[in-house]
């Protein structure tokens, strides 16, 4: 009985070392790039790179050797997203050629390459928005294949000539403002510092009805009075 619990145990060990561990990397977007802060000085979200570990069983819905991005903002910011612009972009140290396997709805299906952004640098891998969208959306999810196998530490690496360099950036709006938000400087976790643009953009105030009336009579009551004051002098 002993014996059989025992082989039992290594047999489930043997299994439990055979099965591929999902490897998951989180970069906070915290570099603001925006003439005007987009974020108000506070975080902007993050991007999580995971890789496959199969498709069904233990699998984590990911082909082994492809890698899972997942971009998500925080309110208010969202995607900048208008048709033929560039919404999100990596950087690809390996050999391999990519491809998109999948893909949220209204992204190009296909990437982008040497795309420079303003203050954020030049980038390897850009993915542009295929169609102006009814409402703009917080997040981005695409899954990449290689011509070999891909891995997490392959997208953890920087653009160049950037202010500073950064593994991501994304076109963003919070309503108001729109500018690039970026994210990780190689790493593997994002240690980036948060910049700190001149100013602050907020939405424009749109005056009140009642504001707009208080005025417009306060304006007619100073003209009559200065008229009369013209006819009595």
């Amino acid at each position: 009985m002993i014996r059989n619990l025992i082989l039992a145990a290594a047999v489930l060990a043997l299994v439990a070392v055979g099965i591929p561990k999902a490897s998951a990397d989180t970069f906070a977007l915290n570099v603001d790039f925006c003439s005007l802060s987009c974020t108000g000085g506070g975080g902007g979200g993050s991007v999580v790179l995971t890789a496959g570990t199969g498709i069904g069983g233990t699998g984590n819905g990911v082909a082994v050797g492809d890698v899972k991005f997942e971009v998500t903002f925080t309110d208010p910011l969202h995607f900048h997203q208008t048709n033929g612009l560039d919404a999100f972009n990596f950087n690809y140290s390996g050999a391999a050629t990519l491809s998109i396997v999948s893909i949220t709805s209204g992204y190009s299906t296909t990437i982008t390459l040497g795309q420079h952004e303003d203050g954020a640098g030049t980038f390897g891998e850009t993915i542009k928005y295929a169609t102006q969208p009814a409402v703009d959306g917080q997040s981005l999810v695409f899954v990449l294949h290689g011509t070999s196998a891909l891995t997490v530490a392959q997208f953890e690496t920087v653009s160049s000539g950037g202010s500073p360099n950064v593994d991501f950036a994304a076109n963003v709006s919070n309503g108001t403002c729109t500018g690039l938000l970026g994210g990780g400087n190689g790493t593997t976790q994002s240690t980036a510092s948060i910049l700190h643009p001149s100013g602050t953009c907020t939405p424009v105030q749109t005056p009140e009805p009642t504001s707009v009336l208080l005025l417009g009579t306060g304006l007619l009551l100073a003209g009559k009075l200065l008229k009369a004051k013209l006819l009595v002098g």
